[in-house]
């Protein structure tokens, strides 16, 4: 997921939104050379030098994407295409070309549409990272929504943990395997996060190996209804607490809390959920 899952949606749109408009002005500014100007050429004359100055647009696209997210490469194609398009449309002579004027308001409301084409274009792009950011309980929902229709009195305690009538929740292979994977990891790096010799770096690395524990959890999931429904009360708090260990504003102290967070919950699994493989035999 590349480096966005580090920020609130609210944060990573102001830092994608600021980095585009920096790539914008690089890309059609100093970027653009005197060759990519014969983009406004008739016939055919206009098609490589176009086609190198979107090149160029696209580029930056993909370092931005290979930074934030990665498996959104194919947002660069969308950034070329789209912006061929506009920029044949506005300099075309027998487009909007046509308006070369620079004393008339023609030739500005025509700049206009095109800088506004350029800027929607990334507005999509920044929309499209921000979105498929979301993690976590969101997308434990989205995975699960199809086989694990809850029903209205599991949400209405979805914020209360509780027994299975006095017994502990079944488990799967895959939530068992993970949730000791995700303890031996605190474990191992709880001695030095209490010493403060835990720096963000490390921090980050810490949640992305629980955060793919938990990812295994949402995928291999065959837990009934109403276990499942417990099962998100813990994950969702664990990703809550990840969102803190990934975040590079929040401060030592906040990391040290949101790991003990974490501790907490995957205590709370094993008071509420039997780790033993007894419930699989059983289905044998």
């Amino acid at each position: 997921m590349g480096i966005a899952t580090r920020w609130t949606p609210i944060e990573l749109t102001f830092v994608l939104l600021v980095v585009y408009q920096i790539k914008h002005f690089l890309a059609d500014f100093p970027l653009q050379r005197e060759y990519m100007l014969h983009k406004t050429s008739p016939g055919w004359d206009f098609f490589v030098p176009l086609v190198v100055h979107c090149l160029v647009h696209g580029a930056l696209t993909l370092v931005i994407l290979w930074i934030f997210a990665p498996h959104l490469w194919w947002l660069t194609i969308v950034d070329i295409v789209v912006h061929f398009f506009m920029d044949r449309v506005k300099s075309g002579p027998r487009y909007l070309g046509r308006y070369h004027d620079k004393t008339k308001a023609s030739f500005w409301n025509c700049l206009g549409i095109d800088q506004m084409v350029h800027h929607l274009t990334h507005f999509f792009i920044v929309w499209t990272i921000v979105t498929a950011s979301s993690a976590g309980a969101q997308e434990h929902d989205h995975q699960h929504g199809d086989h694990h229709a809850a029903p209205a009195s599991a949400e209405k305690s979805s914020t209360e943990l509780k027994l299975n009538q006095g017994k502990k929740w079944p488990t799967d292979k895959a939530l068992r395997q993970n949730m000791t994977a995700i303890q031996k990891l605190m474990n191992d790096s709880m001695a030095k996060i209490h010493e403060g010799q835990f720096a963000d770096g490390d921090y980050l690395k810490l949640a992305d190996q629980v955060d793919g524990n938990l990812k295994d959890i949402f995928k291999n999931c065959k837990l009934p209804v109403e276990a499942d429904a417990q099962l998100h009360v813990i994950l969702a708090e664990m990703t809550k607490q990840l969102m803190v260990l990934k975040k590079t504003g929040a401060s030592p102290e906040q990391k040290h809390e949101a790991a003990m967070a974490i501790m907490d919950s995957h205590h709370s699994y094993e008071t509420y959920f039997d780790g033993k493989a007894t419930n699989d035999r059983a289905k044998k």
